[in-house]
């Protein structure tokens, strides 16, 4: 049988409250009647001693003999004595046989005589006997005139009032313990509840929580140790709802990376396949013809197979660095870098290509201005941007790079005067298993993914790249980066 929390609080305060209960009225009554044999002791030495000077007196005042002291005087020394202490005085020979009694009464109890046996024997002795609600003392001792026996007398006291005094108190004692015994089980139940039902509710919202539902409402409102537990539950479950959160976006981040890769490399496939086939077919067909029966021919194969080539080499390039890119960690190579500079000197280079399409580069730079990061990857950025102006610009245009602080970012301007780039083409710019169309190019072979490349590099360095573009218009691409002022 399965024993809820509850009823085990309960009742293990109920076996031990009861065990400790009667235990306690036990040795209280162990105790009071302990003292009230003390009592009983006390006041049977006191009698003992005011009786023998009372017959001592008598003896000397009527200068008795000693054997008929106790028969001659009988009368007296019962009627005295019984007023004096107001309870039965009984008078014996020193044989054991009664020769007086205060009581007249044929129908007074006669007690049991272990007491007279043992006075018979020249011993004090007393007993207590009970009787329906009453309590009865016998006092019997021998009496001793000049060390001789005389006879005996005894006592029947009555204590019935000290010992109904006592049942009262240990009666009051034992309604008090069942009053605290029920106070303390319904006070024990009332504990037992509060503890237990925030487990419960607890247990409640675990199992919804496995269902999948995480919303908690404020069941619990207590300023202690459960309301902690609760608060920390709540703590807890809005973490796992978060980590599940997580773990579904993942999911779906994986899923669609899955996809993604899979049309990359449907995309990459189907590129490398195009200028492999041209440059197969022209191979085939010169290796089967030669070049003497149509040098025109042969020599147009040669320049298409060149230019497959290194369309196909620009391709691979390309992939090999977005590749290398998502497994190197660039962030341990940074350093404090002088971007002014390495931006001067990259369109100085960059003039040389400008220079055959007749496209003029123009710098406003502002000097000085300082980033951390990796040199090689962020010229990698510039030249990958200001390629792309010259290879989708116009002949007899220029490109205008600006460089300037706002606030805490240094902001790179490119800004050419091309054929522009349409907004379907735009919104898909960074993604890289997306073939733009009409893209037409100063110099076939790029598939557009440097941009995606600077991205990521920029991406890495804490930065930003954006681009705005309108058809025929030209294009201006924003790189930020941030300052870097401890120099």
């Amino acid at each position: 049988m399965r024993l809820s929390i509850r009823h085990k609080i309960v009742g293990g305060f109920f076996i031990l409250l009861g065990l400790f209960l009667v235990g306690l009225t036990y040795f209280i009554n162990l105790k009071v009647n302990k003292n009230n044999e003390l009592v009983i002791k006390k006041e049977v030495v006191d009698i003992k001693k005011h009786s023998d000077i009372y017959l001592r007196q008598i003896y000397l005042r009527n200068n008795s003999n000693k054997d008929d002291f106790i028969k001659n005087n009988s009368n007296e020394i019962i009627e005295e004595l019984s007023y004096k202490i107001g309870n039965r005085v009984m008078l014996y020979s020193k044989e054991g046989m009664l020769m007086n009694d205060s009581s007249k009464l044929e129908s007074a109890k006669v007690l049991d005589e272990d007491d007279l046996d043992k006075a018979k024997n020249d011993s004090v002795a007393y007993s207590i006997d009970y009787e329906s609600s009453k309590a009865l003392v016998s006092l019997s001792y021998p009496i001793k005139i000049d060390s001789k026996t005389c006879g005996i007398i005894r006592y029947i006291i009555d204590y019935s009032d000290l010992y109904n005094s006592s049942n009262d108190l240990i009666s009051i004692i034992k309604i008090f313990s069942a009053i605290l015994f029920l106070i303390i089980l319904a006070l024990s139940f009332l504990l037992a509840r509060y503890i237990t039902v925030p487990i419960e509710k607890l247990t409640v919202l675990t199992k919804n929580i496995a269902n999948g539902q995480f919303k908690i409402d404020k069941i619990i409102n207590s300023k202690d140790e459960v309301g902690d537990l609760f608060d920390n539950f709540c703590y807890m479950t809005e973490k796992i709802e978060g980590q599940m959160k997580q773990i579904k976006s993942d999911n779906k981040a994986i899923k669609e990376l899955e996809n993604h890769r899979k049309k990359f490399f449907d995309n990459v496939t189907h590129e490398l396949k195009t200028p492999l086939t041209t440059i197969l077919g022209y191979a085939e067909v010169i290796k089967e013809n030669g070049f003497k029966e149509d040098e025109e021919f042969f020599y147009k194969g040669i320049n298409h197979i060149i230019y497959e080539s290194k369309r196909l080499r620009s391709m691979v390039i390309t992939l090999i660095e977005k590749s290398k890119l998502q497994d190197e960690n660039i962030e341990e190579s940074f350093e404090v870098i002088n971007i002014s500079y390495l931006l001067d000197v990259t369109c100085e280079d960059m003039k040389v290509k400008a220079r055959k399409y007749n496209i003029a580069i123009n710098k406003n730079i502002e000097g000085n201005r300082y980033v951390k990061g990796s040199k090689d990857k962020l010229k990698q950025v510039f030249i990958n941007i200001i390629d792309n102006s010259i290879k989708y610009g116009v002949e007899n245009s220029k490109i205008e790079v600006r460089l300037f602080r706002i606030e805490e970012w240094i902001e790179i301007i490119i800004e050419d005067e091309g054929k522009g780039i349409d907004e379907e083409n735009l919104k898909n710019l960074f993604n890289p298993n997306y073939k733009i169309s009409n893209f037409n190019s100063s110099e076939l072979g790029s598939r557009g993914l440097g941009l995606v490349i600077s991205k990521d590099i920029l991406n890495k360095h804490k930065g930003s790249l954006s681009i705005q573009s309108k058809l025929k218009y030209g294009t201006k691409v924003s790189i930020k980066l941030i300052e870097e002022k401890n120099i």
